[in-house]
């Protein structure tokens, strides 16, 4: 069967295709509505709401074109599972209405719906009123008069809240958090075999959604390195699970606990749905056995049963039981990453150059609603690093400076989520996060890490962007030359001069892009290419190597200081 003229390149760690997509990125998320895996270049962000209305995706647009001013190819990913929300948490709530949320989201989202002052009453009379956020109470939309309905549709969130008949009380609060849709590994592999249908050559692309386990992370680096061996060079970056919520029981059915297999058994409702899982740890209160009180280790969970690896006292059935498990700690969290996903406590580590993972969440005002939602780190990457050339790295304070507007702390300046310099721990596991320095305000990239070898040329991803710009020259300028008839030797080996013409074609175009002055300095230190002679082109099937050497610019991340101290002459 014909073939359309192309050479192979392949990238190894000494040395993937950018060329001119060094100021494109191609993102993928599950959305509200649209056609899924149909790659479209974007420069408003309102084009995507108008296409696909509201979800991650479209959140993140607005933080990259309102920061870099730089366009998005971007393509919906089919969903597998529906956004999810925790039960309503209503601890602070004295009226006699029952508030309950439902519906099926479209993103993340910490909903709070308060009662203003003056906003209290009968539900179904008018007077009522309602205060929504959609970021854990940061910011507000205020005094909604319910008049006489019953529900409030929370806008461009696919979430309603709904008051049973009773009473509102002023200053109390319902909460519930809402989880995004997620995407499958089928669905990644038609949303990547979309992309490569494209002419887009994106520096990097970021999939919205956070990984879980190790089988999604493996889905991701299966798919770009299927990319790569359709020579389409370019990174993916994407985030791991947040920590987990506080999950609180919420009564109303019996537990029972049994002493063999160390299980609490639930009469109804769900542990899963009120948000409980493995490895968090649970206090209970309530049972007559002191035993089966006070804080457990969850091993295994189903909807009704929870087995801990604490020793369990038989009990019959007990009501008026209490169940909290607190928020992950930033320890437990970082350790959970690096034995469930990344796989460092497993024999088959989760290798890839061409990967990079976030951990950890920050906040900024969102250009579509002025939310201050908790967005995964892997956003303030992107929109740094597409701030500079690809060669520039996005982490240190001089030169690529702080991040624009991105917080880590409470309005109290309390550390609310990672901090690699004050917790530390994500690196040391090849997950990227977000750092503060000391004296120097703002918050910054700690490295931008690859999931390649920590001592490898490709474990940065500028040095691997670059890279990427050299395969991609590579590949085209190759291919264009070899496929131009040229001159052979009567044994079908390319004449020394033609070699010699070639080479110097294609090396005058690595060095266009890697040696010369760019905006921000010259992308590599030095670039050569060299191509074997001794092949028999004439021959249908020939393959003709060539090597292509890139010393990137250095980076340095270790330095040795002495201060001393010495006594006065």
């Amino acid at each position: 069967m014909a073939e359309l003229p192309s050479a192979n390149t392949n990238l190894v760690s000494e040395g993937g295709g950018i060329g001119n997509g060094t100021e494109l990125i191609a993102v993928m998320s599950c959305m509200q509505s649209g056609t899924d895996d149909v790659y479209t270049r974007f420069s408003r962000t309102q084009d995507i709401l108008d296409e696909f209305g509201f979800g991650e995706g479209v959140d993140f647009v607005a933080h990259y074109i309102e920061t870099t001013r730089k366009p998005v190819v971007f393509g919906k990913l089919a969903e597998a599972t529906a956004g999810a929300l925790s039960n309503a948490d209503q601890t602070n709530v004295t009226g006699t209405s029952v508030v309950t949320f439902t519906g099926t989201p479209y993103d993340d989202a910490e909903i709070r719906v308060e009662v203003p002052e003056d906003g209290g009453g009968t539900i179904g009379t008018l007077g009522c009123k309602i205060d929504v956020s959609v970021d854990g109470g940061r910011t507000f939309k205020r005094n909604i008069p319910l008049g006489t309905a019953t529900t409030y549709v929370i806008p461009n969130t696919g979430v309603t809240v709904n008051f049973a008949a009773g009473t509102l009380v002023e200053g109390d609060y319902a909460s519930v958090v809402a989880k995004a849709p997620m995407w499958d590994a089928a669905g990644l592999t038609a949303a990547f075999a979309a992309l490569l249908q494209t002419v887009h050559l994106p520096r990097f692309v970021i999939i919205m959604g956070e990984l879980a386990d190790d089988d999604q992370l493996q889905d991701v680096i299966d798919e770009i390195e299927a990319f790569e061996a359709a020579n389409r060079f370019t990174r993916v970056i994407c985030a791991v699970r947040d920590r987990y919520h506080q999950a609180v029981f919420q009564g109303g059915v019996t537990i029972s606990v049994l002493t063999a297999g160390d299980t609490y058994t639930r009469s109804g409702g769900s542990w899963i749905t009120e948000g409980f899982k493995v490895g968090m740890k649970p206090v209970f209160a309530g049972f007559s056995s002191g035993g089966n009180n006070g804080q457990k280790t969850i091993v295994t969970l189903t909807a009704t049963v929870m087995t801990v690896s604490e020793n369990l006292v038989d009990e019959a059935v007990v009501a008026d039981v209490t169940c909290t498990a607190p928020v992950e700690t930033f320890t437990a969290w970082k350790n959970a990453l690096a034995a469930d996903i990344v796989g460092n406590s497993v024999p088959s580590l989760k290798i890839s150059h061409r990967t990079s993972v976030w951990g950890g969440r920050a906040r900024r005002k969102s250009p579509i609603d002025s939310s201050r939602k908790r967005r995964p780190s892997s956003w303030a990457l992107a929109c740094k690093w597409m701030q500079h050339d690809v060669q520039v790295s996005p982490a240190y304070p001089e030169g690529a400076g702080e991040l624009d507007g991105w917080t880590i702390t409470d309005e109290d300046g309390n550390l609310e989520d990672f901090d690699e310099r004050a917790v530390g721990g994500l690196l040391a596991n090849r997950i990227g996060c977000l750092r503060t320095y000391a004296e120097i305000p703002g918050v910054f990239i700690a490295l931008p890490i690859t999931l390649d070898n920590d001592n490898a040329n490709l474990s940065r991803l500028p040095v691997g962007g670059v890279a990427d710009i050299a395969c991609t020259i590579v590949q085209r300028e190759t291919t264009k030359k070899l496929n131009a008839s040229p001159l052979l030797n009567d044994d079908g080996t390319i004449t020394t001069a033609e070699r010699m013409r070639i080479e110097e074609s294609v090396l005058t175009a690595l060095k266009k892009e890697l040696l010369s002055e760019k905006r921000e300095g010259q992308r590599a230190s030095n670039v050569t290419f060299t191509m074997a002679g001794d092949v028999d082109i004439s021959e249908p099937g020939a393959e003709v190597l060539t090597e292509t050497v890139v010393v990137p610019r250095g980076t340095v991340e270790k330095i040795s200081n002495t201060v001393r101290v010495r006594k006065a002459a």
